[in-house]
């Protein structure tokens, strides 16, 4: 027995899934902290668990704190829970599916509040990252005081796309149990499996495995040798079965049958403990990764395997690639069951060549045991630890929990549930009481739905009720024969149009496109997807530039995760050519807008270009969209001392060289404003942007004209503008609907990090507005796009 190690961390804390749940992280979490402690007997460890069921789990006594995968107060909370119980060293393990938020991104809410360092084992690194994946990692990264890659692809993944220093890196092997190298026959009595020669291959099933290319190789290899089974261990990933149920499994089975392989297949249908996953594997002769996608940095099966001395066939994702190189293993094709077939062929017939990858395999694997693995990861601790920088003075300060720098209004949706009904939501409200009189508009159902999508993505549990209820209005607003939507509806449910405005159905397909976009709920995918897809053309015949900037934010949600759809896109380019015409057309100067008038939502136009610019790659609809919203940013400001936001108002609105109107203010002007200038700022990384996003949420909040909030903290609703003497008391949907539209965008861009900036001079930050900069030479696109 070795003798315990000893190391000047006493206390860790392991955060990451946790068994008994079962996946591949929370196997590797208990593995880790358990080597540790095992190894480290003065070392105290600690777990803290990611829940994604609201029932949780039945941990062990390790388990201290456990964390709401959806619940982003839980990881404010789990912070607060280290700081004071003495952690010297928070051991994170990183996946992007296992953390709320956008790409994960609520676990950056934890990690910048600790106060110990941090060494975060990174289980995917993407070589093509999307913007929000790249931003949540290099943070992670940046709050972290070393990184663990499991593979020397991983570590040049960090360096080449990440740009993070070779130093900060620790290449550290996926753990495995130690196993002794043993004869495969010596199990096979086990599983009723003794005098065959066993195909095997275990994980969590899901359809990315590829395992129906090793029941496709079957019949062939059953010809050279009848006596062949494949086995397949484990139990269908939890997520899958709530989502697919077991249709993989039975497609498996299916095909099984189809090939006539079915009596040479054994599914065992379970997760299975770590002891009887080494008797699967001690009486397997090949194992096999079928897996169909060469984005995998790490496999804990392949490691297993190799590591245990099996013979491993595998298709060539980045792991296996390196595992199995110097003829540890063999590679085949992706989706080639043929090149598969001929190459367990070739290993049942060539005993010497199967021991002899046996023995290399096994050899290798002596340094990727667990005691080995724990002290490697202790000496990366160590020197985390003494590379840790310490903070000053004042960051030991512990903020209360309601007085954090920048902290939103928490959010209250009683008003929202009292404007809705089994039909959708009420358009007015008599003060807090819903006007009946005034009935439904597709207008505020969609806006209800958009807001929905937003609280699913934050994780609240009755967005999907919710969500339900408003598609289901806007579904029954599509008008089959008109192929527009209808909008007013009185309280007896009688329509009372056959076509609505353009603006609702700008809005219409802006809500289903961020369901599309957004949802992770087929249910709503499904029939967003229908009737998005059966209303999108019709926008094409609409004329007012609003209800463009509407369908083109629903067409920027739908293309984020559906970008080879060509119609949508040449949808797009059509209305953002629209706009672009508009503002060539229109623009002079002092007067940097695509109308000769200012009216409502107007952020909404310079966001659209803004967006297109992104998706359409087109840095000319970036520029104007920059410069016409620094140019209506600067314009709707009090001009006074704290520059407070003041839009344009309703009563006249504001005709070029005319009289600006004062009022009435209206809450969708703020609403647009916050949404234009958090893309902006994504899009340029400038702070002034965010400062006026932040400029405009406080609107609601009282830094107005009147000094006067129009959000009520005590019904979560909101007023319905300022009038130029008193609120509008009336508490509408569309009002109610744009705060928590603002609160929510906020609240995301908050969980990336978006917000966790500050500007201290904000007048030279808003005189830096006036003149964007995308690119060194903006100044010349600028002038080109409004000269062509």
């Amino acid at each position: 027995m070795n003798k315990a190690a000893h190391s000047i961390i006493k206390r860790i804390a392991f955060i990451g899934n946790y068994m008994p749940r079962q996946c591949g992280i929370a196997t590797f979490t208990t593995d880790l902290c358990e080597a540790i402690a095992d190894e480290y007997k003065g070392t105290a460890c600690i777990a803290l668990p990611v829940n994604d069921t609201e029932a949780g789990y039945e941990y062990p006594s390790r388990v201290r704190f456990e964390l709401t995968e959806k619940d982003i107060e839980s990881y404010r909370r789990a912070a607060d829970f280290l700081n004071i119980n003495n952690v010297d060293m928070v051991s994170l393990q990183h996946e992007y599916g296992i953390f709320g938020g956008r790409a994960g991104s609520y676990i950056l809410t934890l990690l910048r509040e600790l106060r110990m360092p941090v060494v975060t084992t990174l289980h995917t690194i993407l070589r093509d990252p999307n913007p929000d994946q790249r931003r949540v990692l290099e943070e992670i990264v940046s709050l972290s005081d070393r990184v663990v890659v499991m593979s020397e692809r991983g570590a040049e993944f960090l360096q080449s796309i990440y740009h993070i220093p070779e130093e900060k890196i620790d290449l550290i092997p996926h753990g495995i149990p130690d196993v002794p190298f043993v004869d495969p026959s010596f199990h096979k009595d086990l599983f009723g499996v003794e005098g065959k020669s066993v195909l095997l291959s275990f994980g969590l099933l899901s359809a990315n495995k590829g395992i129906e290319n090793v029941i496709s190789a079957l019949p062939a290899i059953l010809a050279k040798y009848p006596n062949v089974v494949y086995i397949v261990v484990g139990a269908t990933h939890p997520h899958v079965i709530q989502n697919e149920g077991e249709t993989y499994r039975l497609s498996l089975q299916w095909l099984a049958h189809e090939k006539g392989v079915e009596a040479n297949v054994i599914f065992y249908n379970r997760f299975v403990s770590l002891e009887e996953l080494v008797q699967f594997i001690s009486a397997s002769d090949i194992y096999v990764t079928p897996y169909l996608d060469a984005a995998q940095i790490t496999s804990g099966t392949l490691a297993y395997t190799l590591g245990a001395g099996k013979a491993v066939i595998s298709t060539p994702y980045w792991y296996a690639e390196e595992m199995l190189a110097d003829e540890r293993g063999a590679l085949v094709p992706f989706s080639d069951p043929q090149a598969l077939a001929d190459q367990v062929i070739e290993l049942l017939g060539n005993e010497s060549k199967r021991h002899a990858m046996r023995k290399r395999a096994y050899l290798f694997g002596r340094d990727m045991i667990w005691p080995q693995v724990a002290r490697q990861y202790v000496q990366s601790f160590e020197r985390a630890r003494a590379e840790h920088r310490h903070f000053a003075a004042a960051g030991f300060a512990v903020k209360p929990l309601d007085k954090r720098a920048g902290e939103l209004p928490p959010l209250k949706l009683d008003h929202l549930r009292h404007l809705t009904d089994d039909t959708g939501i009420f358009q007015h409200a008599i003060f807090t009481i819903p006007n009946y009189r005034e009935g439904y508009t597709t207008d505020d159902n969609a806006r209800a739905l958009m807001v929905s999508a937003l609280l699913e993505e934050l994780g609240i549990q009755e967005a999907t009720e919710l969500a339900t209820r408003y598609l289901a209005f806007t579904w029954y607003a599509f008008n089959t024969e008109t192929r527009r939507f209808r909008n007013f509806m009185d309280y007896q449910r009688n329509w009372l149009e056959d076509s609505g405005s353009d603006d609702s159905h700008g809005r219409a397909l802006w809500a289903l496109g961020t369901v599309l976009g957004r949802s992770n709920t087929p249910t709503l995918q499904n029939m967003a997807g229908r009737v998005f897809q059966q209303s999108l053309l019709a926008i094409l015949e609409t004329t007012s530039p609003r209800a463009w900037a509407f369908a083109l934010a629903g067409i920027h949600e739908y293309l984020g995760r559906f970008a080879g759809d060509r119609r949508v896109s040449q949808v797009q380019e059509e209305l953002a050519g629209r706009l672009l015409s508009l503002y060539k057309d229109n623009r002079v100067d002092g007067w940097n807008w695509f109308e000769n008038k200012l009216t409502y939502c107007n952020a909404a136009l310079s966001h659209a270009m803004l967006l297109c610019g992104e998706t359409i790659s087109d840095p000319a609809m970036t520029e104007v969209g920059l410069e016409s919203l620094g140019w209506l940013a600067e314009l709707q400001h009090s001009g006074t001392e704290g520059r407070h936001f003041v839009p344009i108002g309703s009563n006249g609105f504001y005709q070029q060289g005319g009289e600006r109107a004062r009022f009435d203010q209206q809450p969708v002007e703020a609403q647009a404003m916050v949404s234009a200038c958090l893309e902006a700022h994504r899009i340029t990384g400038k702070k002034s942007w965010l400062m006026e996003a932040r400029r405009a949420f406080e609107w609601f909040l009282g830094r107005n004209d009147l000094h006067l909030p129009v959000y009520d903290p005590t019904t979560g609703g909101c007023r319905d503008g300022l009038h130029s003497d008193r609120p509008n008391e009336n508490q509408g949907a569309e009002s109610t609907l744009a705060f928590l539209q603002s609160l929510l965008e906020l609240r995301l861009a908050e969980s990336i990090g978006q917000l966790n900036e500050h500007t201290p001079n904000e007048q030279s930050s808003l005189e830096s507005i006036s003149t964007p900069q995308t690119q060194p030479h903006s100044e010349s696109r600028r002038l080109a796009v409004s000269s062509q």
